[in-house]
């Protein structure tokens, strides 16, 4: 799932937050609790607005990361083609463009504030509002996620560029090994989109949200991608793989999607009747229909999962064309889940 949620963590986390601090019930509220979500919300704007620009470094992190994984690839053209001279002419200055966007990102990374609006000052405090520890502590750990992914990119840029370089400049040891390098960068890309899925969900746990079913659904597609990878990336060193424990690791994927979003449209009903009439409720709604859809986009993908299963043991040699040719199959789903996604972030940010 090369780029499914990973640009929107953030979004994601701001959904929950919406959820979070969803008014009570109208006849529940006081003037005092309506003083109180007003402060809520008004820091709930300020954090989004302070949260912003460590979402914005870990969608270009991940630019960066995709940008090495797209280098292995071209690089193995031009080997597979002998044209070593245009291979040299592309790789120096790509090489130096990657090395610049991690020193940009790296100088925005350290200008950025570390520390949140405070939910406590004159007049107000929320600490104790029902959720709001897990909101503080996301926005808290929002700094040290996002050093620990630019860490990751300069590590794994330390990695490959330069075998890259060398790849597309006619080096043939080089050429023999950023094949299997291409599929270790979308390892690494995929265990990193699980990280963040995983900074996200106490909050979403916390309040029994409905959109800590899809990131694990999110996460199952990713454990199943990294799975069919390594064992393409161990077929193309020669070492071989355990093709049924991989296929069944790609069948629990599936299982565990399916498991995930079992009791999901009840969430999303049980926090639609909460709310009183207003616009939030509206918002609501509108996130309600594109979880459903979402749901049935997963439920597909957890078919196609089960068909890539089947790939992978199929015959009496492995065969990663056919295997990878069924998995891209599936990129009119995810793309379908992203457009999804990206509907739910509007009607959040309207």
């Amino acid at each position: 799932m090369r780029r499914i949620l990973t640009a929107a963590a953030v979004a994601i986390g701001l959904a929950t937050a919406t959820a979070a601090v969803a008014p009570a019930p109208a006849h529940a509220q006081s003037a005092a609790d309506q003083r109180f979500m007003r402060e809520a919300n008004i820091w709930l704007e300020q954090a989004a607005r302070w949260s912003a620009p460590y979402g914005e470094v870990l969608g270009q992190t991940y630019e960066l990361l995709a940008a090495l994984s797209e280098g292995a690839l071209k690089a193995q053209e031009f080997a597979e083609r002998g044209d070593t001279r245009a291979g040299k002419a592309w790789a120096e200055p790509w090489a130096a463009e990657q090395r610049a966007r991690l020193g940009a990102l790296k100088a925005r990374l350290q200008s950025l504030s570390p520390t949140p609006p405070p939910a406590k000052g004159p007049g107000y405090d929320l600490t104790n509002m029902d959720g709001m520890r897990d909101l503080q502590r996301m926005f808290t750990e929002m700094p040290k996620g996002a050093q620990a992914q630019v860490a990751l990119a300069e590590t794994l840029m330390g990695r490959y560029l330069d075998l890259t370089v060398r790849a597309a400049s006619g080096d043939e040891a080089a050429a023999e090994q950023i094949a299997p390098a291409y599929f270790d960068l979308q390892i690494a890309m995929l265990r990193s989109e699980i990280s963040m899925y995983e900074a996200y969900l106490p909050t979403m746990d916390a309040r029994g949200s409905p959109q800590g079913d899809l990131i694990r659904a999110g996460a199952q597609v990713n454990l199943a991608f990294i799975a069919v990878y390594e064992l393409v990336a161990a077929d193309l060193r020669g070492q071989g793989g355990d093709r049924a424990a991989v296929a069944r690791t790609v069948r629990a994927s599936a299982d565990g999607i399916e498991s995930r979003l079992r009791t999901t449209q009840q969430r999303v009903d049980r926090v639609l009747g909460e709310l009183p009439p207003g616009e939030l409720k509206t918002k609501m709604a509108a996130i309600s229909t594109s979880i459903a859809e979402t749901v049935k986009a997963y439920r597909v993908l957890a078919g196609q999962l089960r068909t890539t299963a089947a790939e992978v043991e199929k015959g009496d040699r492995f065969d990663a064309e056919a295997v990878l040719a069924s998995m891209e199959a599936m990129v009119p789903t995810l793309e379908r889940i992203i457009e999804l996604d990206k509907q739910r972030r509007g009607a959040i940010a309207r």
